[in-house]
């Protein structure tokens, strides 16, 4: 077999490089990656995703961490499909919180969930009609975000914007 990057995973010292660099979350179960991370973005969002580097034979190759994952148990993935944490957790590698599909299956993922693109978590946490109440009754963005500890205006915006478009719906 010839080290190439479809074929990382299948060194068993390589593998427990990267294994070296996963902690285990006793409370959610994921498997945390703690070596290095890099900022990814896809249309309006950014979100950090773990860095896996190795060298061997001179050739060195970097991996999203939860996509080395992935090809560890099911082989190396093609670069037209993505591999998505069901857990919402970005450095999470735990290979049952992994699924794999088209973009189109991962929008579809996070509309399922409430989430968005741009990783609004809280969408899905807080009652849609309080906080779309509070808007109405004359609280900001930055108000809504202090009283429902909302990091992130987008979220709000996100909550917001889809109760009126389905007020509007009806």
């Amino acid at each position: 077999m010839s080290w190439s990057r479809e074929t990382a995973h299948l060194y068993p010292d390589v593998v427990r490089k990267f294994l070296n660099k996963v902690q285990i979350n006793p409370e959610t179960n994921c498997w945390e990656w703690s070596g290095d991370t890099f900022s990814a973005s896809r249309n309006q969002g950014t979100w950090t995703v773990g860095r896996f580097a190795v060298q061997k034979n001179n050739l060195r190759y970097a991996f999203a961490a939860h996509r080395f994952m992935w090809a560890t148990e099911n082989g190396y993935p093609s670069d037209d499909l993505e591999v998505r944490r069901d857990c919402n957790n970005p450095i999470c590698v735990n290979i049952h919180h992994l699924s794999i599909g088209t973009r189109d299956d991962t929008i579809d993922a996070m509309i399922e969930r409430g989430t968005t693109q741009t990783g609004n978590l809280h969408a899905k946490k807080y009652s849609h009609e309080d906080i779309v109440a509070d808007h109405k009754g004359g609280l900001s963005y930055s108000q809504l975000m202090k009283k429902y500890n909302i990091k992130s205006k987008g979220a709000v915006s996100y909550i917001i914007n889809k109760s009126l478009a389905s007020e509007e719906e009806v």
